[in-house]
């Protein structure tokens, strides 16, 4: 099933109240792709200490990093207010796949491993899926692989769009 993500076209009944509605930077995903193809590099991947937060100040409340602790398996070292927000829960230390509904995370740990190991940009459609107290959210995720102080491949950068009503609590993704 292709998802259609457009930030812009939020109808009038997927607003509530202006603390429910999830609109993050519909540009955020090229701005952060440009920022990371503009850090130095060594063998085509940055290394995370050149990521300067103050030079995603825009960007920051949508972004997070990720560091690789088994195959398949990334624990989000920081995440930005929106993510927090979205998922309801303080996400530093859990893993990436927490976000996700059990039945996407399989796919999610595959996708993690080939980003590291290829090195790979990922940039995939979520959605939200519709509950009790929670509208249909649709968005993107943007991952782009950096090198650790050793020159692995072992963190990523990445970013988290959505748009429309975050309802009630925390939500998950599927793919």
């Amino acid at each position: 099933m292709s998802l259609t993500f457009d930030p812009y076209k939020l109808r009038s009944d997927d607003v509530s109240t202006a603390e429910d509605v999830i609109l993050t930077n519909p540009t955020a995903l090229p701005e952060m792709e440009r920022y990371w193809m503009s850090l130095p590099r060594k063998n085509g991947v940055p290394h995370r200490k050149d990521v300067d937060p103050v030079a995603l100040h825009g960007l920051l409340e949508d972004c997070f990093i990720l560091e690789r602790v088994a195959p398949g398996v990334a624990r989000i070292r920081v995440a930005g207010r929106n993510i927090t927000r979205l998922i309801g829960v303080e996400p530093r230390g859990l893993p990436l796949t927490a976000a996700f509904l059990p039945a996407s995370r399989p796919e999610m740990s595959k996708q993690l491993e080939a980003a590291f190991m290829t090195p790979a940009i990922i940039e995939m459609e979520l959605e939200a899926p519709r509950a009790v107290g929670q509208p249909r959210l649709l968005g993107k995720i943007l991952m782009l692989p950096l090198r650790d102080d050793n020159g692995r491949v072992s963190r990523m950068l990445g970013v988290l769009v959505m748009s429309g009503r975050r309802g009630v609590g925390g939500r998950r993704f599927e793919i």
